[in-house]
C-alpha cells in the first residue's frame, strides 16, 4: 500500500508572519540604501568646500566604502597647463585618507604620507597625463573597525592671463 502524507494546512497566521518577515527585510534594505546615500551627500558637500569657489569640478570623482587597510584605485586624467586640486573627505573624523598618485609607469608622483595626509592637494601637469590614484584609510590614533566612506573630487583652476604668458 502507498503511504499518504496529508498536506499541512497553511494557516492565515503563517502567511501573515511570512509577509511580515518579507516586508521587514525589504525595509531593512531600504534603510541601508538611505544610510549609504547620506554619507555620500555629506562627503560631496565636504569636498565642494575643500575645492573652494575658485576651483571648477571637472567631473572626476570617486566614492568608495573602505575598511582600514583596504586599498582602492582609480584612473584620473589631467590636461597640460592646468592647475588641479584633489579634495578628499571621509565619513568619520577617526580616519584619514592616505593617497599616492602614480604615472603610467607606476612611478610615484606624490605621496600624502610625507605631508601629513592633507585633505586637499594642488598641482600642475606640463603634459596631458592619465594617472592612477591609490587610496586607503588609516586610523587617527585609537584602533578603528568597520566601514568608512571616502570620496575624492577633482577640480581645476581656470587659466588666468598670467598662466598664458
Amino acid at each position: 500500500m502507498m503511504a499518504f502524507t496529508p498536506a499541512i494546512p497553511v494557516s492565515l497566521r503563517s502567511v501573515a508572519l511570512l509577509l511580515l518577515l518579507h516586508a521587514a527585510s525589504a525595509l531593512a534594505g531600504l534603510a541601508q540604501t538611505l544610510a549609504d546615500q547620506e554619507p555620500q551627500e555629506q562627503l560631496e558637500a565636504q569636498c565642494a568646500a575643500l575645492l573652494g569657489s575658485g576651483v571648477v569640478p571637472d567631473g572626476q570623482e570617486f566614492y568608495r566604502a573602505l575598511t582600514i587597510g583596504t586599498r582602492a584605485e582609480c584612473s584620473l586624467t589631467f590636461y597640460a597647463g592646468l592647475r588641479y586640486r584633489l579634495a578628499f573627505s571621509v565619513s568619520q573624523p577617526d580616519v584619514a585618507v592616505v593617497y599616492t598618485l602614480y604615472d603610467n609607469d607606476r612611478k610615484v608622483l606624490f605621496e600624502s604620507r610625507g605631508y601629513g595626509n592633507p585633505a586637499w592637494w594642488d598641482f600642475r601637469f606640463d603634459a596631458t597625463s592619465t594617472c592612477t590614484l591609490s587610496l586607503s584609510l588609516v586610523s587617527r590614533g585609537r584602533p578603528v573597525a568597520g566601514v568608512r566612506y571616502a570620496m575624492l573630487r577633482v577640480g581645476f583652476c581656470p587659466p588666468t592671463r598670467k598662466d598664458t604668458l
